[in-house]
């Protein structure tokens, strides 16, 4: 179970990154919209579903994790439970400020 949540954690962070980088590809795509110069490169068409799938894929492991964490209770489950709460901070502050 320890692997599985540490596994499950590095996940979230990976997820948090992969986020980070879709929405910069979404800033740009917006100033390249805005700009009077006509796009240097086309965007992919599915940047909004990747956007929403991986925020979805996110939430859906944070859930299983919380499942998994329910189910005890000791030193070791607090510390996951302060670091989970800490990586779904991190990605509502990411995807607020967008």
């Amino acid at each position: 179970m320890k692997d599985q949540i540490e596994v499950g954690l590095r996940e979230l962070r990976a997820s948090i990154k992969r986020m980070g980088e879709l929405l910069e590809w979404r800033k740009l795509r917006e100033q390249e919209e805005r700009s009077d110069v006509p796009p240097s490169f086309q965007f992919q068409d599915g940047l909004e579903a990747d956007v929403k799938i991986e925020e979805g894929a996110f939430w859906k492991s944070v859930f299983e994790i919380q499942d998994v964490l329910g189910e005890t209770n000791n030193e070791a489950s607090e510390k996951w439970r302060k670091r989970l709460a800490g990586l779904e901070q991190e990605m509502r502050e990411l995807t607020t400020k967008e």
